[in-house]
């Protein structure tokens, strides 16, 4: 039963370099009953330029994307970038010229908070930390969104790293300026990590995705890392093939 349609914003982690995100992130939808479509021209969301200092440059991806986002005919538009989230919640109404419409675009975290009872699931046997990206938890308040959904997972064991909303010292483009300080700061996270005894870290953003994985391996460490969407197609996949 199809329950609506809603468009995707995967960002450029995720259409670049995390493919499997974005695969995760439209199985999931479709498995829930939503067809999901990826507008065609997109543009970066405008984080990077604004992080560089470049405010012109993002005003100008910001009224980009917003005409696309309003042509659209959808129920919502959701992203799994927490980055790319935050930009379009908190900066768009200001980068956008007096009077534009800013795009109302949900975590997609939030988008599914509500909408899986009912969903059958199956068990996926893993215990399970939780690194609160920046942008997630500070930026949109979404921790407990993302613990409250990882627990509708049925065989999920949940266990508190120290300190869970510390940066992991990816920080945008941080990680290319300042490498030492960002391995620093990334050796800090892998020791409250390895600590907890989990197998998997789960973290809604692609970045620290890509930098606790990076810092696990030169660590020696085989703990995976993966998006909690993942995690959620896991169970759904499990579900199908039973």
């Amino acid at each position: 039963m199809r329950r609506g349609r809603v468009a995707f914003f995967p960002g450029c982690a995720i259409e670049h370099v995390q493919h499997d995100i974005g695969d995760a992130t439209i199985r999931v939808l479709n498995a829930i009953g939503y067809d999901v479509i990826v507008p065609d021209g997109l543009k970066c969301c405008g984080r990077p330029l604004l992080s560089l200092g470049d405010r012109r440059a993002a005003e100008e991806v910001a009224a980009h994307n917003a005409a696309i986002f309003e042509a659209l005919e959808v129920e919502a538009i959701v992203t799994s970038c927490a980055s790319c989230g935050l930009t379009f919640k908190k900066d768009y109404p200001d980068l956008l010229r007096p009077g534009a419409k800013a795009p109302v675009v949900l975590d997609i975290h939030e988008f599914l908070a509500g909408r899986i009872a009912g969903i059958k699931l199956k068990p996926v046997g893993k215990s399970v930390t939780v690194h609160d990206p920046c942008h997630l938890g500070r930026g949109q308040g979404l921790s407990l969104t993302v613990r409250d959904l990882l627990q509708t997972i049925p065989g999920i064991t949940l266990t508190e790293m120290k300190d869970p909303d510390r940066c992991c010292g990816f920080g945008g483009v941080m990680r290319i300026t300042h490498r030492e300080l960002s391995d620093g700061i990334a050796a800090d996270k892998v020791h409250n990590i390895i600590a907890t005894r989990a197998s998997v870290v789960a973290t809604g953003c692609p970045g620290c995705c890509m930098q606790i994985a990076d810092a696990l391996k030169r660590h020696g460490s085989e703990i995976g890392v993966v998006h909690p969407v993942q995690l959620l197609e896991e169970a759904l996949l499990i579900a199908d093939r039973k």
